[in-house]
This record gives C-alpha cells, sequence and structure tokens, in this order.
C-alpha cells in the first residue's frame, strides 16, 4: 500500500464520519495516528522510531514494594507472607522480609499480593477492533476474513494501543504477537510503533497478510528489513520487543511456501509462531518438522488439540512451547479440550495460556488458569483417568514463567528474582470477591479477576497504579480506537457497516 493509498483511505474516515477529526499520512512519514480529539498526532519519524521507548511513558526509578504477600514463582527465591521488593532502574534488586533504601519511593502493597505480571503467547492483535461486530450467523473467521483488507496502517495503529492498554490493566505485562495480516511495510511499523508507546513486553511476529495465497510466500525481504532495525537497538530494547515470525504453518501453505519462510526465519534466528491445529485438516506432523529439524526452543505451536503422544514427546524432547487458547479450544468439533491440555502437561511440555483474539476471549489470563484448572482434571473412561490433575501452582506457571520460556525471555522475566527486569503486578487481596484471604495461590486461580489488578510495572516503569492506567490518555485510546473501527466497517460494507454515519465517540 503506498502513502497515497493509506492517506486516501484514512480520509474516508475524516470526510464521512468524524466530525472533523483529521487523519493524515504524508510521503515523509509511515504514518499518523488519528487525532483523537487533541490535536496530537502520533507519528513514525523514521523506519526504526519503533524500537525506542516512547518519551510519554513513565521514567524508570527506585523504589520498594512494601508490606505485600510476595509470591516469586522461583523455586530459589521464598514466598514472603508480608515481604518487600526492591526495584532499582527497571531492575529486581532484592527481595526480603524488610528491604531500608533511603531515597527511594515507597508503593505500599499491603493487603496486596505481590507476583509476577503475566505472559500472553498468542494474541492476534490487530483484529482487537473487531471484537463486537460478531453475531451468531457470523462469527470469527466469517467476520475476519471479510473485513482484514480494509484495515490501513493507522486502524492498527489504534486497534494495537487499544489491546495493550486492555493487556497492561488486567495485569499482563507481555505478549507475542502474531501478526497474520501485515499488508505492508506501513501496517509493520504501525503495531510496533504500538508496541513502543504502549510500554508493553512482547515479542511481535511478522507474518503474511490475511488470505494470502497459499502458494506464494510472505514478505520475507521486509520481516528481514526489520530484523535489522531492530537489532540496532541497545539490549533493553531488544528484550522488550523482540521480532519474531508468525508462520501460517504446514498445513495451510504449501511445502515449498512453509519451507521458504521457515527457513528465512531460522536464517534471521527469529522466534516462530504458528498454529498446530484444531481439526484434522490443520494438524501439524511433528515427525515432518522434527526431519526438517525445525523442532526447537525457539518455535511456539498454538492450538494443537489433535495433538499425538509422539507429537507431545517430540515437543518436550526440543523445548517446544504449547500455546493453548482455553476459552477458543472449547468451541472446537473435536471435543477435546481438556484430555489434551492434560496430556501435554504430563508430557513435559511447555504449556501456555493466550487469548488468541479477544473478539472471542476476554483479556484476562485469570479466568484463563480458573478455565485451565477445570479442563485439565482426569475424566473417569478417558485417556486421562488415572493422571493427576494440574495444581493451582501449575496454572500460576502456565501464564508466568511458563510464558516467559515460550517468548524466550524467562532468563529477563516470568519470576521475582534479582537480577531479572522488574515485571510486576500487585492485587488487591481485601476486594469483595477475594476475601477472606487464605491460600494464596487459589485465590489467585479461583477468586481472582482482570478487576482485581492494582498496579502494573512493566520494565520497572509503573504502567498503572491505584487502579488507573499511568502515562496513557486511555479516552484518546479509545476514540482513535472508535474511529478506525467505524471506518473499517464503512469501507467493507454490508452486513458490516455501521446503521448510522455517524460515527460515535467511542
Amino acid at each position: 500500500m503506498t502513502d497515497r493509498n493509506l492517506d486516501h483511505e484514512s480520509r474516508g474516515c475524516v470526510d464521512e464520519c468524524c466530525g472533523g477529526m483529521k487523519v493524515r499520512v504524508s510521503r515523509r512519514t509511515l504514518l499518523g495516528g488519528v487525532l483523537a480529539g487533541s490535536a496530537i498526532a502520533h507519528e513514525l519519524a523514521a523506519p526504526k522510531a519503533w524500537a525506542q521507548a516512547s518519551p510519554s511513558l513513565p521514567a524508570r526509578g527506585e523504589f520498594i514494594i512494601r508490606g505485600g504477600y510476595v509470591l516469586t514463582v522461583d523455586p530459589a527465591v521464598p514466598d514472603l507472607p508480608v515481604g518487600d521488593v526492591h526495584v532499582r532502574n527497571g531492575e529486581i534488586v532484592a527481595i526480603a522480609a524488610t528491604i531500608n533504601a533511603p531515597g527511594a519511593e515507597i508503593i505500599d502493597a499491603r493487603r496486596m499480593i505481590v507476583m509476577p505480571g503475566l505472559i500472553d503467547t498468542h494474541w492476534h492483535v490487530w483484529n482487537s477492533l473487531q471484537r463486537n461486530w460478531l453475531a451468531d450467523d457470523a462469527g470469527y473467521m466469517v467476520t475476519k476474513n471479510a473485513t482484514s483488507k480494509h484495515y490501513g496502517a493507522t486502524d492498527f495503529y489504534n486497534g494495537n494501543r487499544l489491546a495493550f492498554a486492555e493487556a497492561i490493566n488486567a495485569g499482563v505485562v507481555a505478549t507475542y504477537n502474531y501478526a497474520h495480516n501485515v499488508r505492508s511495510p506501513a501496517h509493520a511499523e504501525a503495531e510496533m510503533k504500538a508496541h513502543a508507546d504502549s510500554g508493553i513486553r512482547g515479542i511481535y511476529g511478522y507474518g503474511a497478510p490475511d488470505l494470502h495465497p497459499d502458494d506464494q510466500v510472505q514478505d520475507i525481504a521486509d520481516m528481514s528489513r526489520v530484523h535489522g532495525e531492530w537489532s540496532k537497538g541497545s539490549s533493553v530494547d531488544r528484550n522488550l520487543v523482540r521480532l519474531g515470525a508468525a508462520l501460517r504453518g504446514p498445513r495451510n501453505t504449501n511445502t515449498n511456501v512453509f519451507d521458504q519462510e521457515m527457513r528465512a526465519a531460522l536464517d534471521l534466528g527469529l522466534p516462530v509462531i504458528f498454529h498446530g491445529g484444531q481439526s484434522i485438516k490443520s494438524t501439524s506432523s511433528t515427525a515432518e518438522l522434527k526431519a526438517k529439524n525445525y523442532l526447537s526452543r525457539d518455535l511456539s505451536l498454538v492450538h494443537f488439540l489433535l495433538a499425538t503422544q509422539e507429537d507431545r514427546d517430540n515437543m518436550a524432547a526440543n523445548s517446544v512451547s504449547l500455546s493453548y487458547t482455553v476459552e477458543g479450544e472449547q468451541r472446537q468439533r473435536v471435543g477435546v479440550a481438556g484430555s489434551q491440555l492434560l496430556h501435554m502437561f504430563h508430557s513435559g511440555v511447555n504449556v501456555t495460556l493466550s487469548f488468541d483474539g479477544n473478539s472471542i476471549s476476554p483479556v484476562d489470563l485469570f479466568s484463563s488458569m480458573r478455565l485451565a484448572w477445570d479442563m485439565a482434571s482426569p475424566k473417569d473412561g478417558t485417556s486421562t483417568e488415572k493422571l493427576e490433575p494440574v495444581r493451582f501452582i501449575d496454572c500460576i506457571k502456565m501464564v508466568t514463567i511458563n510464558g516467559a520460556k515460550a517468548l524466550g525471555l524467562d532468563k529477563v522475566t516470568g519470576s521475582l528474582t534479582p537480577g531479572k527486569r522488574a515485571d510486576i503486578i500487585l492485587l488487591r487481596a481485601d476486594d469483595l470477591n477475594m476475601v477472606p484471604f487464605a491460600n494464596v495461590e487459589c485465590a489467585l486461580v479461583r477468586s481472582a479477576t482482570a478487576a482485581n489488578v492494582d498496579t502494573v510495572i512493566v520494565d520497572g516503569r509503573v504502567l498503572k497504579r491505584g487502579g488507573r492506567l499511568v502515562g496513557l490518555d486511555v479516552d484518546q485510546v479509545k476514540a482513535g480506537a472508535a474511529a478506525s473501527a467505524f471506518a473499517i466497517r464503512q469501507r467493507a460494507g454490508g452486513r458490516w457497516a455501521p446503521k448510522t454515519s455517524v460515527a460515535p465517540a467511542y
């Protein structure tokens, strides 16, 4: 898509629906953001701008999180019923019953649970705008396929910003952005800019455009260009936002195309993610992947509902991670979601949890943990009847340290460990749905929700405090998302067209 096309696409919103809300993309700018009522444009000044932290993000400082129940998720660092966590310049310095650091700010964590931030491992972030477009007779796939080509780069930026704001609000500090609708270099830049501006950690998985012909290779040249820019960033920036390859997989492309894409990703040293399959037709074979030396710690397979024991053994032996979308797996016709999850866990696979798309799953990893705990229990008369159920701590690991392993960041985040980066969340343990307080692991899995998240810290930056997002104009984010969603629906037309010619405020 050229700058002219993008500008014309954006003007459709200006001229028809946004009441003078101007959106402009010049040839000197890769993309412009929506002027969401404040006349402040979010612009990309250069291709590499996405790799730098947004100047609007809160600064890293020195502080002590004091007096909370500290759940470390690190066997080498004991939990503390009442303890302190010392953070300086984005790093966890110490964890102890009492810490004194003259000059450090104090964050009061009394009556709160202090734990590692949550990690999502598979999220098609670009389609977050469509979450309220679905109908009983037009579900996720139908809606996505009908609208995906109508997203401009600005829409990607606005949708990603909305998604990341919601994620941070829910205690999610990192995500694997499985970007399977990269329509142009400008679209990729827009998504990466949204990563940088939000402050969230994770992987940007560069993928093909939605509905890309299965006999055509995705844009490897641009993926390589982006990798070159990413490689120039500082080590802190690279740990905050990594580049990955989001592939279509061996069952959704022909063999030659998949091999070209896979080898390109491996040559660049990128982590790779693709769907293992939710049906007989789409299911991958780890034996075939193993024969080509594609199985490794840098590979994540998603769903994989029909994996065999051989598949599970191959994954475990080669440290391949599983990303399981527990809500989405429930709707599949094969009906083996719970048993597969339990078998994967007992086979030694690194099991993680994910949203898939927040048009079909809630941005709430607490509810995902709760459902995983319910699902991963043995059933009489089935292959799982002699297996042990997963424990509360197992579910907590799925959204913390296991997620960090899947992202290749377990030395950086995923646990409260001195020397790791400070990705920390605080939950109110005295909220109505959380009292009376007893077993902290049970409380997190059975009772907690995203609404209990009081404070969120990513890489030492406080992005939410006292239940409110910090350093973010929430109204601007919502207005930009609403304007983009309205414009996309107008472009798509038909049943997706808005019922009114006037865009809603949100």
